[in-house]
């Protein structure tokens, strides 16, 4: 088994650094921009939010636990169908 390593940089401040947090410092060096890394989680959110009533309907079988964080429809092509959109 080998094992993957994440590769590592020195930042501005001589401390270890992802390259997203290389990328931000240079950027914000320059006075460009501030930025956050967040992996794409934003575009999820934005969405959750702007569709919560759509998401969260009262659609059966949709959600079969409390502990479900999505409708088991959401990725499965149904979703239009289920929800009448």
């Amino acid at each position: 088994m080998v094992a993957c390593l994440k590769s590592v940089f020195i930042g501005l401040d001589d401390e270890r650094a992802s390259v997203e947090r290389l990328v931000l410092e240079h950027f914000a060096e320059e006075g460009a921009w501030n930025g956050v890394h967040c992996e794409g989680s934003l575009i999820l959110d934005l969405f959750i939010l702007l569709m919560w009533e759509v998401v969260f309907a009262d659609i059966p079988d949709a959600f079969l636990t409390p502990y479900q964080s999505f409708p088991r429809d959401l990725s499965l092509g149904m979703t239009v169908v289920s929800r009448d959109l």
